[in-house]
């Protein structure tokens, strides 16, 4: 995804789902764009994690998988899903979405 990423986007990449939880602490994205598919937990199990932290639980998040679960990854909280591969212009216009949404969210609280 950081190649094929728009300028406008600043992006941290983690390569482990505990990476991923410590990163969204430490750096409180607007978004995250989560593959599932991680060496040292399950991604559904780090979207739990961000969901159950006051800290991280209304940070959009993206989910990226190899198979198609949409309907489990919005059950779960996900705003999006994308099937591996997944179309760029389609991805970056959801994640532009989510984090359109999730600041305008902060502006009403």
């Amino acid at each position: 995804i950081r190649r094929q990423a728009p300028e406008r986007f600043q992006l941290c990449e983690a390569r482990t789902g505990a990476e991923a939880i410590a990163a969204a602490l430490a750096l409180a994205p607007d978004a995250i764009v989560l593959d599932i598919g991680l060496p040292d937990m399950s991604g559904w199990d780090v979207l739990e994690a961000l969901r159950a932290d006051p800290a991280t639980c209304n940070t959009p998040v993206i989910v990226l998988t190899g198979l198609a679960e949409r309907r489990e990854a919005l059950a779960r909280g996900a705003v999006a899903h994308f099937t591996k591969p997944a179309d760029r212009v389609a991805l970056f216009e959801a994640l532009n979405d989510a984090i359109g949404s999730a600041q305008a969210a902060r502006n009403h609280i």
